[in-house]
């Protein structure tokens, strides 16, 4: 309240200020209309055929929520707050070629962002998670935040003109990038500009809440001169799993159908997607446009994970087509996808070994193995989980992998549950 009478009073201060130094104004002047201010443009240097461009962005925030997701004031626990983040964009560009070409003959872009959450250590990012190993238990992921506020690199790429790459002339012009660059099909249904985005609060702004946006390379241009028809084609790599000897070789196969004793990932396990579109524009002109896109997707993953990491692959086709039009205060449009493809799901032997107390005894056991009768020479105890050893592991290793073989025998002490 004391703040508020405050900046009330300073405001009526003000206002006394200002009329009674304000001189005044005939009854017949014409009345000034306030311009809008220029919107801020970025600092250009030119010179000849080269243009540097830099440019930055600051953002800070608080944030407050309560009942976000409860909805109702019965949780006490549903609220959060952050009393300070900012999000700090730095862009540099270059472009060469205007001058003599008419249009940049080779392009480049780098935009570095620097984002933190105050108090929050792990908030600029969290390392991937690693498997522990315990004996021969997998016992969980382990991760490590990284507190620094170091700057990630959120766009990186390069652009060039085939025509004077490869010295050909032509009435339509053609272009090859590579790197860190947005790029969305249609609206974005089928595929948009966000990769590696972590979620955020409520209130986020979509565009500014992608961290870092795909690795890739595009080949497009014009198909009709004056840009009446345009193309692109589209490479995204997701993920590679094929990028070292330690993951090639990485042993993650060993619970499917077949590869208990060949457990290696194996070589050329990649998700990647190719895209392609065309652009029509029927008119194009200030205050009128319409803009027709039929598009494709094809999006190949070869390890994905339902229950144990690389336990299915699929492959997906998208075939869509985006309309926008406008025109004076009227505006539509239009985005339609349909998709098509399939998911192959692999056989796969749900034992593992675990750790489990017994007696105030941390043992290795078996998850899907059933000791039937009490055995001192081993530790198992009848109707339970079998134990981790030499004598019984020589049974389950040699045991056959198929769905037939739930709740059958293994060895005379021993049987598969029926999971």
């Amino acid at each position: 309240m004391i703040l508020n009478f405050v900046q009330a009073a300073f405001a009526a201060v003000s206002l006394l200020s200002v009329h009674q130094i304000a001189p005044k104004v005939p009854d017949d002047a014409p009345v000034k209309v306030a311009q809008p201010l220029p919107k801020k443009a970025p600092l250009v240097f030119e010179s000849g055929d080269s243009c540097f461009t830099f440019g930055w962005y600051y953002r800070p925030e608080f944030f407050y929520g309560k009942n976000l997701y409860m909805l109702c004031d019965c949780n006490p626990t549903d609220r959060v707050v952050q009393p300070g983040k900012h999000t700090f964009d730095t862009t540099i560009a270059y472009q060469y070629g205007n001058a003599s070409h008419g249009f940049p003959i080779f392009e480049f872009k780098s935009v570095l962002r620097s984002r933190f959450t105050w108090g929050v250590a792990e908030s600029p990012a969290v390392t991937g998670g690693t498997p522990i190993k315990f004996l021969d238990t997998v016992i969980a992921d382990h991760a490590h935040s990284i507190s620094l506020g170091l700057p990630i690199i959120r766009e990186l790429w390069m652009d060039m003109s085939l025509n004077e790459l490869f010295h050909f002339d032509s009435s339509t012009k053609h272009r090859f990038r590579l790197g860190f660059f947005p790029f969305s099909l249609g609206r974005g249904i089928t595929l948009g500009e966000a990769y590696a985005t972590t979620p955020d609060l409520l209130g986020y702004q979509i565009s500014n809440a992608i961290q870092q946006f795909a690795p890739g390379f595009k080949i497009g241009g014009e198909i009709v001169p004056c840009s009446k028809l345009l193309y692109d084609v589209y490479v995204e790599i997701v993920d590679n799993r094929s990028d070292s000897f330690n993951n090639t070789n990485l042993n993650i196969r060993g619970q499917e159908y077949g590869h208990r004793f060949n457990q290696a990932r194996g070589f050329g396990i990649m998700n990647y997607i190719v895209a392609g579109r065309l652009r029509g524009y029927p008119f194009n002109e200030p205050g009128k446009m319409a803009v027709i896109e039929p598009y494709f997707l094809f999006d190949n993953e070869r390890e994905q994970k339902i229950e144990v990491l690389g336990d299915a692959a699929s492959k997906l086709g998208t075939f869509g087509i985006a309309i926008e039009a406008e025109g004076g205060n009227f505006e539509v449009g239009l985005d339609a996808a349909m998709n098509v493809g399939h998911q192959s799901v692999y056989g796969l032997d749900r034992n593992i070994i675990q750790l489990e107390a017994r007696k105030g005894v941390v043992t290795e056991v078996n998850s899907q193995v059933i000791a039937i009768a009490d055995n001192p020479a081993t530790g198992d105890i009848a109707g339970k989980k079998a134990v981790y050893t030499p004598d019984n592991q020589k049974f389950v290793d040699t045991s056959a992998q198929a769905a037939a073989q739930n709740g059958q025998a293994i060895s005379a002490n021993l049987r598969n549950s029926k999971a």
